[in-house]
């Protein structure tokens, strides 16, 4: 049986999944288990009040469990977005469902911050 799509407005993008992909998610999860009508909107799609170019990152993970990578030869990774996405996934539980809860955010919060502050990227 094939997948039924899903349409959820996140910002001013609309992103189609499935409900299996968000189920991956215990946020999504509970939301999709009982009614949740009150982010309905009129044309069927389900309202998030989330950054769409942060949230598009926590639903490639949510589909396939990769972590995405910002890194750029010049600059180096990109610490502010590997923040950003983390807190979204973490808000919506696609991080959490598989590292474990609070203690691998907190140590995932600190290998980012470690790393930002570390002396090779303070001295450039």
């Amino acid at each position: 049986m094939a997948a039924v799509p899903l349409s959820l407005q996140v910002g001013e993008r609309k992103f189609i999944t499935t409900k299996d992909t968000l189920s991956k998610s215990g946020f999504f999860a509970a939301l999709l288990a009982g009614p949740w009508e009150g982010d309905l909107l009129m044309d069927g799609s389900y309202f998030i009040d989330a950054d769409p170019d942060i949230f598009d990152f926590v639903l490639k993970y949510l589909r396939h469990g990769t972590f995405p990578l910002f890194y750029d030869k010049v600059r180096g990774h990109d610490y502010r977005l590997y923040l950003a996405v983390l807190e979204q996934s973490l808000f919506t539980g696609g991080i959490q469902r598989r590292a474990g809860g609070n203690a691998s955010r907190h140590k995932a919060l600190q290998s980012v911050n470690m790393k930002k502050n570390s002396p090779s990227r303070l001295s450039r």
